[in-house]
């Protein structure tokens, strides 16, 4: 059985960059600062922590996801005695490499309680361990076909594909196991180690801007490292003018896609030689990198709240700008998109 009370996330605020709201261009919003009645004053940021800065926090295996029409929420598992403790003693044996044993007793929990998903990822690790892989994949697609957000099931059965010899779909299983946990170094660690493999490498940037806002009266302060001084703006402009972007009370989301997109354009305007986020914004994944590299890494269960084919355009937007082929690697090459 489980919990019937949801995660305090909205999929709404998680999906807002696949919006497509009007922009104001960068020239526009320098004229809203220049014309407020608010005071902005512009400083140099040396030291401290930027608004932007975030703990990298890894998230866990105690929820699943549900789905309705338009609507994506995450719940907690709720665990019965009894099947916690079948859970338990299976772990206490898979610990001491009784993996049959250990599997028994996970599957006894399981036709206790069918929505424990979790289990079937248990299940399939101790297959795994035995040497059964066609029974570890098994067990680890329906681990993922009841509860996407498995990211375990998802590493897992990445490990499992390469015993296989399906090697063609390593890379992009653990890229969904790091999607659902980005912060999970464990994760990353096996994913370099799969590109390396296979000839490629990832590519180790991110996206922070270096800046503080604060407010004293009505003097806006603005302290930003020199490239970051547009994005700081504009962010400034959104949190603090009254009428911006309309009247009223503003909005508070886990990702504004317009405040994000207009913050990013007065980036670059500045930074024109940013030939990374040119590219991106040209190749048209700037949702996705606004998801990556901004919500997913301030938020890392945005990505759990996510519709399963946006989560897809993510796989592709890593595949694209956060994957490339290792130096002197000899890579088959691949037809041209039709």
């Amino acid at each position: 059985m489980v919990a019937a009370t949801a995660l305090a996330l909205a999929a709404t605020a998680a999906r807002a960059a696949a919006d497509n709201p009007p922009l104001t261009p960068p020239a526009a919003l320098f004229k809203i600062v220049e014309k407020s009645r608010l005071t902005y004053q512009v400083g140099r940021l040396d030291e401290g922590v930027s608004d932007e800065a975030t703990k990298a926090v890894e998230l866990g295996d105690l929820h699943f996801i549900v789905e309705t029409a338009g609507s994506i929420s995450l719940r907690e598992y709720e665990v019965k005695p009894e099947v916690q403790r079948l859970f338990d003693e299976g772990e206490a044996l898979f610990h001491d490499k009784a993996y049959e044993k250990a599997v028994e007793k996970w599957g006894a929990a399981l036709r206790l309680d069918g929505q424990y998903h979790f289990l079937e990822t248990m299940i399939g690790d101790g297959y795994y361990c035995l040497g059964d892989f066609p029974q570890a994949k098994q067990h680890f697609l329906q681990a993922i076909a009841a509860n996407r957000i498995d990211y375990q099931a998802h590493w897992f059965l990445a490990d499992t594909y390469a015993r296989l010899g399906e090697g063609d779909r390593v890379v992009d299983s653990l890229l969904r196991a790091h999607l659902y946990n980005r912060h999970n170094p464990r994760i990353l660690s096996r994913l370099k180690q799969a590109l390396a493999e296979s000839g490629q490498t990832w590519l180790e940037w991110d996206f922070v801007p270096l800046y503080q806002l604060t407010k004293t009266g009505d003097t806006i302060g603005v302290r930003a490292k020199e490239e970051w001084v547009g994005y700081a703006l504009a962010k400034a402009v959104w949190k603090f003018e009254p009428d911006y972007p309309d009247h009223g009370p503003k909005e508070e989301t886990l990702l504004n896609a317009r405040q994000e997109k207009e913050a990013v354009l007065m980036y670059l305007a500045q930074a024109k030689e940013e030939a990374r986020v040119h590219g991106i914004v040209a190749a048209g994944f700037f949702n996705e990198f606004s998801l990556y590299e901004t919500a997913i890494r301030k938020w890392p269960q945005t990505a759990r709240l996510l519709p399963a084919e946006d989560v897809e355009r993510l796989v592709e937007y890593l595949k694209r700008f956060h994957v490339a082929p290792a130096p002197g690697a000899l890579l088959p090459s691949v037809p041209a998109a039709k």
